[in-house]
């Protein structure tokens, strides 16, 4: 069952999106900032469907807010049409996700839902690995990283350029031909070998590489 939390001063078109909800959703409605904390005392909600113009708070700093109040749920911003470009600054900002009033639809609210339900999990799992970084991993002498399938980097202890430490951080979710210059990957075919590797369709020795500026 996904947790829904409408924060909307609109309590009737509130209680329109929450009749769209399928019945694997169970939600609440909450007029401000300060009634969605009283309705989160009840039970933390996975998702805030969120509009960005409250009684108590407007704009982004709504979102700010929220995002403090319930750092654990995953955010979907409610918008008016001729807002739209204030929804993805909402998103650039932090929001998983954003929908139009008047433009929400059952199965459009369900699969943005779903989607930024997926979002919030990638993130908590980028912030687990960054905060991993910053302890264990960033003690040991040797450069690790580790990719997805994707060969975007998911875990990565020390720069690999020799780019100072507090730089490392950044290049989780970069792809590797980002990171690295085309011919370091060339070399004995370790571009074709990693992708092999990160699809499990082979397994192979990837130790002992030396950048081109010798930071691993």
């Amino acid at each position: 069952m996904t947790r829904v939390l409408i924060v909307d001063d609109d309590i009737e078109g509130a209680g329109r999106i929450s009749a769209q909800l399928s019945n694997g959703s169970q939600a609440r409605i909450a007029g401000s900032l300060s009634e969605a904390a009283v309705a989160a005392d009840g039970g933390r909600p996975d998702v805030l469907l969120l509009d960005l113009g409250l009684p108590d708070s407007r704009g982004l700093d709504t979102l700010s807010l929220a995002v403090d109040l319930l750092p654990e749920a995953a955010v979907i911003v409610l918008v008016e049409p001729h807002h739209e470009s204030l929804a993805a600054d909402a998103v650039q900002a932090g929001a998983q996700g954003y929908l139009v009033k008047g433009r929400i639809q059952s199965r459009l609210l369900e699969r943005s839902i779903s989607l930024a339900v997926k979002r919030k999990k990638e993130e908590v799992a980028s912030q687990a690995l960054r905060r991993l970084h910053e302890g264990v991993l960033g003690t040991i002498p040797l450069g690790l990283l580790a990719v997805d399938a994707q060969l975007r980097l998911v875990m990565v202890n020390r720069h690999p350029l020799g780019a100072p430490a507090e730089e490392t951080g950044s290049l989780v979710g970069q792809s590797l031909d980002e990171v690295f210059p085309a011919e370091f990957l060339e070399q004995d075919h370790l571009l074709d070998r990693i992708r092999a590797v990160a699809a499990g369709r082979r397994e192979d020795e990837l130790t002992g590489l030396r950048a081109p500026s010798g930071g691993l």
